[in-house]
């Protein structure tokens, strides 16, 4: 897959040191800059230049209104930060690409050796802070070139509306929030083509899953799914499907229908033999894992 160009050009301007690419995150590995509480828009030089900046790992709960005077940026990562609010102004940065607000999340470490390794690693993590996002304005809605959405480790119950209005979205990461149902408006994310909802409160997907026929991957790990809707074989582009470490018991009989899909995660499931003979059947060229891979 071709590196979007101003992907490519978001590393050519670190390299050169473009005043347009301002990374004030802190990264592991590397020597530690300053602890953010507040982005210091003052010291930013022209903020409708702007075309990326990195605020990750730091303690910054407010993007302040002042985002909305990044009126040209391409990339905003604001990962790890203990954010609760995103103001309206952020409506006006009108040229976003890609948005991460991701919160600081502590988890205690053998829980997640338990999701990797337990054979029933399906209780919740133990969240030792309150806080993330439960909400976005509805001017998010206006981002009309925002193609990837990072809001995994917030405190979202349900899918805002204002993503339902980014019709141009390739990429959605909800992992690890508490939402309790999935909308049939996930039906109008046309363009997404990666979807992940992993670790979520939701019992059932609605039809209009299948609607996406451009999705490509789907994440359904660690979830109180029983089942999946018949309306799944509607992905007709889907290469890869995972549902480890879940309560699926069997698999609709529309998942014949996905002749691309490459790749079946089921670790730590209750699928049957009739269902697995079932894939094999019907999509001979579909690989089913049963262990966990690095992908």
């Amino acid at each position: 897959m071709k590196t979007p160009k101003y992907i490519s050009d978001m590393f050519e301007g670190f390299e050169n040191k473009d005043p347009r690419y301002i990374d004030l995150g802190n990264h592991i590995g590397k020597s530690e800059k300053k602890i953010l509480q507040t982005i210091p828009f003052e010291t930013l030089g022209k903020l409708d230049e702007i075309r990326l900046l990195s605020i990750q790992n730091n303690e910054i709960t407010d993007l302040s209104p002042k985002i909305g005077a990044l009126t040209s940026i391409d990339f905003l990562d604001a990962s790890n930060n203990p954010i609760s609010e995103i103001p309206p102004e952020i409506g006006q940065c009108s040229s976003l690409k890609i948005l991460k607000v991701t919160n600081t999340v502590e988890v205690e470490m053998e829980t997640y050796t338990d999701i990797i390794m337990s054979k029933t690693p399906r209780h919740k993590p133990d969240f030792l802070n309150d806080v993330g996002l439960q909400s976005l304005p509805t001017e998010l809605g206006q981002l009309q070139k925002l193609k990837g959405l990072q809001l995994e480790h917030n405190r979202f119950k349900e899918i805002p509306d204002a993503i339902f209005d980014l019709r141009g979205l390739t990429s959605l990461d909800m992992s690890f929030n508490i939402l309790q149902h999935i909308s049939p408006k996930i039906g109008q994310l046309k363009n997404l083509t990666y979807l992940k909802l992993t670790r979520n409160n939701f019992h059932e997907l609605p039809d209009e899953i299948g609607e996406l026929k451009n999705l490509k991957r789907l994440r359904l790990d660690n979830l109180d799914l029983y089942k999946l809707p018949e309306g799944i074989g509607g992905l007709e582009n889907l290469e890869m499907l995972e549902i480890c470490y879940g309560r699926i018991g069997a698999l609709p009989s529309s998942i014949q229908r996905l002749k691309k899909l490459k790749h079946l995660y089921l670790i730590d499931t209750e699928i049957s033999d009739v269902d697995l003979n079932m894939v094999k059947v019907f999509l001979p060229d579909c690989n089913i894992h049963f262990e966990m891979g690095w992908f």
